[in-house]
């Protein structure tokens, strides 16, 4: 009875030890390159590396171009890697009880800032979407303070059909924080019409735990 004991925690501790060592760092590693073309996996690894080492945070990505790592967080299980002028990659670990779940946000600025967001479980394979709506560019509109000026609440939400929202998660917690850039996009006439009764500031949505 011992033995078999033994060995059943033998068991449970070689299965657990794959989830255990799953840091960000390794799993900014082992990413499947066709989720981060421009940087190839022998890249990433000597960019951590010289993060870890105090030498440096930037390499050269695939093109040639400086890509620069502008967070390693370990404790928080954060990740950012500016790829190129104009993308920016994220990784956030979400763990909720015993699972983990890897965060992606993928920003591109070309130059209106827009950013998606993708779920994967640590070996690397799709999961659903996110348990939460994200905001979208109407969502900054104080639809309540236009009626009382009079203006025509549809027409502005019309201006604001287009999402230029970008995605970052706070440096603590399983918090993202959403920044509109809508107004960069807007004609001048449109911009001036809108921006009085665009509400200032971030949208922070919190990712719910797994039930």
């Amino acid at each position: 009875m011992n033995l078999l004991r033994n060995l059943l925690a033998i068991l449970l501790l070689c299965m657990a030890a794959p989830l255990a060592g799953q840091t960000i760092a390794r799993l900014y590693i082992d990413m499947p390159e066709a989720l981060d073309p421009v940087m190839p996996r022998k890249q990433r690894a000597e960019l951590l590396e010289y993060v870890k080492a105090g030498m440096g945070d930037s390499i050269a990505n695939r093109f040639g171009r400086q890509a620069h790592m502008t967070a390693l967080d370990t404790l928080h299980h954060r990740l950012v890697v500016r790829n190129s002028e104009t993308s920016t990659l994220e990784l956030k670990l979400l763990v909720h009880g015993g699972d983990s779940t890897v965060a992606l946000i993928r920003t591109v600025c070309t130059p209106l800032c827009h950013s998606v967001l993708r779920l994967y479980d640590t070996r690397w394979q799709a999961l659903p979407a996110a348990p939460v709506a994200l905001p979208r560019s109407a969502d900054w509109l104080d639809e309540a303070r236009a009626a009382r000026d009079g203006l025509h609440v549809p027409n502005l939400r019309h201006l604001l059909a287009a999402d230029f929202v970008s995605l970052t998660f706070a440096d603590t917690g399983d918090t993202l924080v959403a920044r509109n850039h809508i107004l960069d996009y807007l004609s001048e006439d449109d911009r001036e019409l809108v921006q009085p009764y665009l509400k200032e500031g971030e949208i922070k949505i919190a990712i719910p735990q797994a039930p």
